[in-house]
């Protein structure tokens, strides 16, 4: 893929991911995690941003993505609890978006599949996204 259609798709995937934070978060800058205080969170979001930087970013998206199935099968009744756990995964997201191309590539992963993945993670937590990316 060339350069330009690789940091055009990165800046809308960041661009996305920043709109969500506000709408669903509230926030004006999706940067600092609130469920940093949740120490069970907190250790999975390490874990999965360690693993990405050890370029095992599709073990890292396998584990998320089980936690929100689980999520979204109701085992997690609050509902705060999973906005809690949709923002743990869009920060995922982000992280991976703000790898180099050259990373990601050497990695078997892409930008289509940080936005794949961001849209998968809305529709497992019964959110409507068709106008979102």
């Amino acid at each position: 893929m060339a350069e330009y259609q690789t940091k055009k798709t990165k800046h809308a995937v960041y661009n996305t991911l920043r709109c969500l934070g506000g709408v669903l978060f509230g926030e004006r800058r999706f940067k600092q995690p609130k469920f940093l205080e949740n120490a069970a969170q907190k250790d999975k979001y390490e874990m999965w941003l360690a693993m990405i930087d050890a370029g095992k970013i599709n073990e890292a998206e396998n584990e998320l993505i089980a936690e929100l199935e689980h999520a979204s099968e109701g085992d997690v009744d609050c509902r705060g609890q999973k906005m809690e756990l949709l923002e743990v995964a869009l920060q995922v997201y982000q992280y991976i978006n703000d790898k180099e191309d050259e990373f990601l590539e050497m990695h078997c992963y892409s930008r289509e599949e940080v936005e794949e993945g961001i849209r998968n993670a809305l529709q497992m937590m019964g959110m409507h996204n068709d106008l979102l990316l």
